[in-house]
């Protein structure tokens, strides 16, 4: 990410704001789209875990549009917001969303 090469110098010294406030928008759109479409799917096989994996999903937008509405309010985007980003996508995509693809799997879907 060119906007974290120096986590100690101020977001607008690494970027324009105007630059980054789009590369928010971005993973907030696709999140709510994946999340439902996502949703929809572990219906469809039954998953056991569904309702737990909502709530995670939930967790997630709301804490992602915290860091936006933060950011859109003037501030920068923290170390905090890098330090939820990259669990958020090895951890929960790569590693959550697997759980259900094993129940899938099983399932025969």
């Amino acid at each position: 990410m060119e906007m974290r090469r120096n986590p100690k110098q101020p977001t607008h010294e690494r970027a324009p704001r105007a630059d980054i406030g789009p590369t928010l928008v971005e993973p907030a759109e696709f999140s709510v789209k994946h999340f439902s479409d996502e949703a929809r799917f572990m219906e469809s096989i039954d998953h056991p875990g569904l309702h737990t994996h909502r709530l995670v999903h939930e967790g997630l937008v709301s804490s992602l549009l915290g860091h936006k509405a933060a950011f859109d309010s003037g501030g920068d985007l923290t170390e905090e917001f890098f330090q939820f980003l990259e669990p958020w996508l090895s951890g929960h995509m790569r590693g959550v969303d697997m759980k259900y693809t094993r129940h899938a799997n099983s399932v025969g879907t």
